[in-house]
């Protein structure tokens, strides 16, 4: 058995024990005191967000010269949203480029997705970064937390320029390639190699859309911050927009770990652990945590019926990501 596989088992034992440490009663509790206007005034704001980063992936795709609708571009990414929360690893994002193949190569779908995820990755590192400087001087007299991302997001930036250079992959993959692919999909696999790499050049020498893609990113966490915070508001925390906007990138990094389905535990813990600053108990917390993954299935639920009317074999989709 790949040790990929059993890492989602990691979120999944942290969650075990954080709901072995609390009340359950109190969790409970707090669902009873959910104000549904501000539930629905949040669940708007989550949407809106699924919108933006469509509107991004398409503005990526469309750099290569393809066109691809905002409407395909929505499908693509509720499709691949709701296959991501029941799947570990990335497989929902390999889910997009499955959609897109019918107007690109293989190769050139995934570099867009690629791109896209690398933004991501790059603006939470810098969120995080501004976000836990703050956290630190006002709260943790500790700086581990904060040199401990600073170093992260430097292996981050150097892999990114390593992985830009493709002879430099191409030599550290020769030796794996040549022991472990069969020579019946050699062929195949170089094929996609190269278009992705040719994807890679395109978007490299678009400096503009790179940019775009970026500002873009920027805003798009803005709104899940405000999210997080009208998401608060209906469960009745006082929990300071500000004080999101410092800790909830951290959380997104957690988040986007491959060590869990649908984020449990690694969500569920990052906000027990910080919202422990503010006075809020774990139990708080943790259904705070549990009512966000609520918001993900009721949108995921349009993405599974997207996938039913367009359906993508998930055996296949993991047989790539692996």
């Amino acid at each position: 058995m790949k040790i990929s596989r059993l890492l989602p088992l990691i979120g999944l034992a942290i969650f075990a024990y954080l709901l072995a440490s609390i009340d359950l009663s109190l969790v409970a509790a707090s669902f009873v005191q959910l104000d549904p206007l501000f539930f629905l005034a949040a669940l708007a704001l989550s949407a809106f967000v699924i919108v933006l980063k469509a509107v991004k992936w398409q503005v990526i795709i469309r750099s290569y010269g393809l066109h691809f609708s905002f409407l395909d571009a929505l499908k693509g990414w509720l499709v691949g949203f709701a296959i991501g929360l029941v799947t570990p690893g990335k497989i929902g994002d390999l889910a997009r480029s499955y959609y897109l193949k019918e107007k690109a190569n293989i190769g050139k779908s995934i570099t867009t997705v690629v791109v896209d995820r690398i933004a991501d990755i790059f603006v939470l590192f810098l969120l995080a970064i501004v976000g836990l400087s703050v956290f630190v001087s006002r709260y943790v007299r500790d700086d581990l937390l904060l040199f401990a991302t600073y170093g992260l997001f430097f292996v981050f930036v150097g892999c990114v320029a390593l992985f830009s250079r493709k002879r430099v992959v191409t030599a550290l993959l020769r030796p794996l390639f040549n022991a472990f692919v069969s020579d019946s999909r050699k062929g195949v696999l170089k094929g996609v190699y190269d278009d992705f790499y040719a994807g890679i050049d395109v978007m490299l020498g678009k400096k503009a859309i790179l940019l775009a893609s970026l500002g873009v990113t920027f805003l798009i966490w803005a709104v899940t911050i405000l999210y997080a915070y009208v998401l608060a508001i209906a469960m009745g925390l006082q929990i300071p927009y500000d004080f999101l906007f410092f800790t909830f990138p951290v959380v997104g990094l957690l988040f986007a770990l491959p060590i869990s389905f649908s984020g449990l535990g690694t969500r569920e813990a990052s906000l027990v652990f910080f919202l422990s600053y503010l006075g809020i108990p774990a139990e708080t917390a943790i259904a705070y945590s549990l009512m966000m993954l609520v918001v993900d299935y009721i949108l995921g639920a349009v993405g599974f019926g997207l996938w039913t009317r367009h359906p993508i074999r998930l055996r296949s989709l993991a047989g790539q990501a692996g």
